[in-house]
């Protein structure tokens, strides 16, 4: 006879039937009514038989049926540059997608790359130095490393996020202990090769920066004779206008654009020292076309 079956009849047999099945000569207990079976419970589950003594539901102290407990599941042992996480990332950052967008979903006790370590790539399930990826979009030249580097961005959709994006360049390595700024410029880790000029601010990039160089401070832009100088001060001689482009002391806060062309409404700001698209021509992303040539 079945061990489980044998259990309900003990208890029964010592005056009580809490707990258990109550069973009558009509209805006697059955080996599907004492048993959760395998069918009844399921994955990561086990059959655990009502208490005689607490287990009561009704008035006459009989419980319906056995109970199907949830097994503790033991902590899962992480691997080397892992830790372990209460509540983890759904979207972990790989070699291929360091800075992944994500939903705020929680991983309830999962290993995870800790800082500085992601994912590797598809052959790998590794967790690799972020710097170790090393897969710039070109060969780095002997004097350069590929390395990852923040930018600011205006394009969507890392404009949206938070007005960065991140990415792997090949960095010319300069050395800090010679290097020496000049007026209005400072000592950066990494020198955006596109950085803020008279007239305008690049806002399309090589996919380079240089280590250790110097950089216009806050405030100040680069003019063609390669000094950095305040917005106000640059002038027609010392600006070095994209194609298409023109110098303006005074621009227009409203450029015409391929999707509007003629804007009526504007304010009447005045953006000091810019380059603006020449007469015929107009703004279509960072270029300036002609009007013909505009996307249908």
């Amino acid at each position: 006879m079945n061990l489980s079956i044998l259990i309900l009849l003990a208890l029964i047999a010592i005056g009580s039937c809490c707990g258990v099945i109550k069973h009558t000569e009509d209805q006697p207990i059955t080996h599907e009514d004492a048993l959760c079976g395998s069918d009844k419970c399921p994955d990561n589950y086990r059959c655990e038989l009502p208490d005689p003594n607490t287990d009561c539901d009704n008035e006459d102290g009989c419980s319906t049926a056995p109970k199907c407990i949830a097994i503790p599941m033991p902590k899962p042992i992480c691997a080397e540059n892992e830790v372990l996480k209460t509540c983890g990332s759904a979207c972990e950052p790989t070699c291929d997608n360091p800075e992944p967008e994500c939903i705020s979903t929680c991983m309830t006790d999962v290993c995870q790359c800790r800082e500085g370590f992601v994912r590797g790539d598809s052959t790998s399930d590794q967790c690799v130095e972020k710097n170790s990826c090393k897969k710039c979009t070109r060969e780095c030249s002997e004097n350069e490393k590929c390395e990852f580097v923040t930018l600011p961005c205006e394009q969507e959709p890392c404009a949206v996020v938070d007005k960065t994006l991140t990415l792997l360049l090949c960095l010319i390595a300069v050395s800090s202990a010679t290097k020496t700024c000049g007026e209005n410029e400072e000592l950066v880790g990494c020198h955006n090769t596109c950085e803020p000029q008279c007239g305008y601010t690049p806002k399309a990039c090589t996919e380079q920066c240089i280590m250790n160089a110097c950089d216009c401070k806050d405030g100040f832009v680069r003019n063609s004779l390669g000094k950095c100088v305040e917005v106000f001060q640059c002038t027609k001689e010392t600006t070095k206008c994209p194609e298409n482009e023109e110098f303006k002391g005074c621009g227009t806060a409203c450029e015409p654009t391929c999707e509007n062309p003629d804007p009526r409404a504007c304010t009447k700001q005045c953006l000091v020292n810019v380059c603006q698209c020449s007469k015929g021509f107009v703004r279509h992303g960072f270029r300036c076309i002609a009007k013909e040539e505009c996307p249908k």
